[in-house]
C-alpha cells in the first residue's frame, strides 16, 4: 500500500515540475505605430468632448492602455 501511495505522489510531483518548467509565451512588443494610433484616437475623443488637445497626455494614456 505504501508503494502505491508513494508512486502516485511522485507522479503528481513530476507533473507539477513539468508545468513550472514550460516557458511562458512572450508578449509581442507594442509598436510605435500602435501607440501613435491609440494616441490619435484619444485625441479625437478629447476634442469631441470639447477638451483642449494634450499631445503628451494622449500619448501616455495610449502607452498605459496598451501596456507599453
Amino acid at each position: 500500500m505504501k508503494t502505491t501511495a508513494k508512486k502516485a505522489t511522485t507522479k503528481v510531483a513530476a507533473k507539477k515540475v513539468a508545468k513550472k518548467s514550460t516557458p511562458a509565451k512572450a508578449l509581442k512588443p507594442t509598436s510605435i505605430e500602435e501607440i501613435r494610433y491609440a494616441a490619435y484616437l484619444n485625441s479625437c475623443a478629447r476634442i469631441a468632448a470639447g477638451h483642449p488637445p494634450d499631445e503628451l497626455g494622449d500619448w501616455l494614456a495610449a502607452e498605459r492602455a496598451l501596456g507599453a
